[in-house]
């Protein structure tokens, strides 16, 4: 049984009737929506989400979870929803961690900045590419760089009141600390958006956007690290920035 009769207190009928199913389905409840949930059962999914809430859980992820990780379900529902934990995980981790008043500075210093230079390198410039995009349809004038050559000669194209924006997910790139060593010797602000502590760009940055990351193919000769945290910041800045 899932949910013991210890938790079933203050239930209402609908509320025993998602239990009901949810005990007598728990082999499939890891492939299943609330919206499913809620049709078998014949209630809302308001009423599933609630009575998960009550049952202990925060949300259905995380009941997803606890079933999966039986002994007896260890298959792809397995793998999925430990994927899905992982992704959760970075989200609630990044956003509970994310300082407000520095996205509030940054989005100030893009407001008055003549130009925003936006730069990263490997993976995460697409990401950066977009952020650009998105700042470019809300009438900002930028420019992205991601070779090498170019941003050794930065020095050339940024100005005093322009703004160095960095998107990294591990901050380990030398060109990324090039980058903002120039700008700061131009009088530029720097604002690195990131998700690793303690590295050189810390004291190169006048305002540092910290995410929670989590290796996506471990063990890989390369190596592949989740963007989503850096997505988060991104989002944030430009949805703000359009208000």
């Amino acid at each position: 049984m899932v949910i013991t009769m210890d938790s079933r207190e203050k239930m209402t009928s609908s509320e025993e009737a998602v239990i009901h199913y949810i005990n007598k389905n728990k082999d499939k409840i890891s492939e299943l929506s609330i919206t499913d949930i809620a049709e078998n059962s014949f209630t809302s999914p308001a009423t599933v989400s609630r009575t998960i809430r009550k049952c202990g859980f925060r949300n259905i992820s995380e009941l997803r979870y606890q079933l999966s990780s039986d002994s007896s379900l260890k298959n792809e529902s397995f793998l999925i929803n430990d994927i899905l934990k992982k992704s959760y995980e970075e989200c609630t981790k990044t956003i509970s961690e994310l300082d407000i008043t520095s996205v509030l500075e940054i989005t100030t210093l893009i407001h008055s900045a003549r130009k925003i230079f936006i730069i990263s390198k490997g993976l995460t410039s697409l990401m950066a590419q977009e952020f650009e995009t998105e700042l470019q349809l809300l009438h900002y004038n930028t420019c992205f760089l991601d070779d090498s050559e170019l941003i050794k000669k930065l020095k050339f194209l940024i100005q005093p009141n322009d703004l160095l924006v960095i998107f990294t997910v591990n901050n380990s790139t030398p060109d990324l600390v090039t980058a903002a060593t120039i700008a700061k010797k131009q009088g530029c602000r720097v604002v690195t958006c990131c998700c690793v502590h303690n590295t050189p760009l810390d004291a190169l940055s006048d305002v540092i956007l910290y995410g929670y990351s989590q290796s996506i193919i471990p063990n890989n000769l390369f190596g592949m690290t989740s963007r989503i945290p850096l997505q988060i910041i991104s989002r944030t800045i430009v949805e703000y920035l359009s208000l």
